[in-house]
C-alpha cells in the first residue's frame, strides 16, 4: 500500500515537473520571439535610416552639382511684376538685326480665361496661388532686307528667356527694282507661360518650339 503511494507521488511530482518545464520552456520561446522580432524592426529602422540618410546626402550632393544652374534659372524667366522687360526684348529685336520692328498685339492670360483685358489678367496673375498657369503672347513685324529679317527671326528664338515661335508668315514688296533692294516682311507670334509664385510673385517661362 505504501508502495503505491509512493508511486503515484513520484508521478504527480513528475506530472507536475514536465508541465513546469513546459511552462518555462514556452516562456523563454516566447521572450525570444519578442527579442527576435525587436531586433529584426531595430535593424531594419537602422537600415530605414541608412538608406534615408544617403538618399539625401545623394540629393545634396546633385543641388550642390548644379547650384550654378539653379543661380542661373532665374534669368530665363519674365517676371509679371517686371512685364516691360518682356516688351523690351521684343523691340530690342529691331535694334540688333537692324530691322524695323512693331508689336502690333500684346496679350497676357491668366489661365482662367475670366479677365476682361490683359491688364487684368497680369494683375490675377500677381496676386494668384502659387502654380498658377498663365501666358503672354505678342504678335510681332519686321520689314528690312532679307538678311535682316531673317536675322531677327534668329534673334527671337534665342531671346534672353525661352519662348515659343508660331505663325511665321514672309512676305516681299515687289514694287521695288532688282530683287537684293526689295524690302520684305516678316510676322509671328512670340509666346511665353507665367506662373505665379504666390504672394504677389510670378515668373513666365515656356518650351522652346519653333513652326
Amino acid at each position: 500500500m505504501r508502495h503505491a503511494i509512493g508511486t503515484k507521488l513520484l508521478l504527480y511530482i513528475a506530472i507536475i515537473t514536465v508541465a513546469v518545464v513546459a511552462l518555462v520552456y514556452g516562456y523563454i520561446f516566447y521572450k525570444t520571439g519578442l527579442l527576435i522580432q525587436d531586433s529584426a524592426q531595430a535593424r531594419q529602422a537602422v537600415v530605414s535610416a541608412t538608406v534615408s540618410k544617403s538618399h539625401e546626402q545623394a540629393f545634396m550632393q546633385m543641388y550642390q552639382s548644379t547650384a550654378d544652374s539653379w543661380a542661373k534659372l532665374p534669368a530665363l524667366f519674365v517676371q509679371p511684376d517686371k512685364f516691360v522687360s518682356f516688351i523690351e526684348a521684343v523691340e530690342y529685336l529691331g535694334t540688333e538685326s537692324g530691322t524695323t520692328v512693331t508689336i502690333a498685339s500684346v496679350n497676357v492670360d491668366d489661365g482662367t480665361h475670366t479677365a476682361t483685358n490683359s491688364d487684368n489678367s497680369l494683375d490675377n496673375l500677381k496676386n494668384a496661388a502659387a502654380g498658377t498657369l498663365g501666358s503672354v503672347s505678342a504678335h510681332v513685324g519686321a520689314q528690312g532686307s532679307w538678311t535682316a529679317v531673317m536675322r531677327t527671326l534668329q534673334l527671337a528664338e534665342v531671346m534672353p528667356f525661352n519662348v515659343t515661335i508660331s505663325n511665321v508668315q514672309l512676305d516681299v514688296d515687289t514694287s521695288g527694282g532688282k530683287t537684293a533692294a526689295r524690302s520684305w516682311h516678316l510676322s509671328f507670334d512670340v509666346k511665353a507661360d507665367i506662373v505665379a509664385m504666390g504672394k504677389g510673385q510670378g515668373v513666365a517661362s515656356s518650351t522652346v518650339t519653333t513652326h
